[in-house]
């Protein structure tokens, strides 16, 4: 699990690829920082649709935010272009792929991680 944990933290250094194909600086925001927003999002919108009245799983969505984006210390953050020349199918192989690498080191827990991510 150590493992895992410190290899996650190289989202914190990551940048969004995005953002530095429009000129941004780097350092403008990092996957990281990008995860930690999309949590929050839905967090907030998970209790507002509750709120409402809408019956969904809080914790599976807050996986789903947090997991979204782990595979990429392994692939970088790749444009969505790069499936223009591969193939979609092809880079979520590869996506696929980095997740199990990733997550080799958590164990048992991985599978269910996978599930949800």
């Amino acid at each position: 699990m150590l493992s895992v944990l410190l290899e996650l933290q190289r989202l914190k250094r990551l940048d969004r690829t995005g953002w530095v194909l429009r000129g941004l600086p780097p350092g403008a925001e990092s996957v990281a920082a990008h995860s930690y927003g999309v949590a929050l999002a839905a967090m907030l919108l998970a209790d507002e649709c509750t709120a409402r009245g809408v019956e969904l799983n809080v914790e599976r969505v807050l996986r789903l935010a947090l997991l979204h984006d782990l595979q990429e210390t392994r692939t970088g953050d790749m444009p969505r272009t790069v499936a223009d020349y591969y193939g979609r199918e092809a880079r979520k192989r590869a996506e696929r792929a980095a997740f199990d690498d990733v997550m080799r080191g958590a164990g048992a827990r991985a599978r269910a991680w996978r599930r949800d991510w």
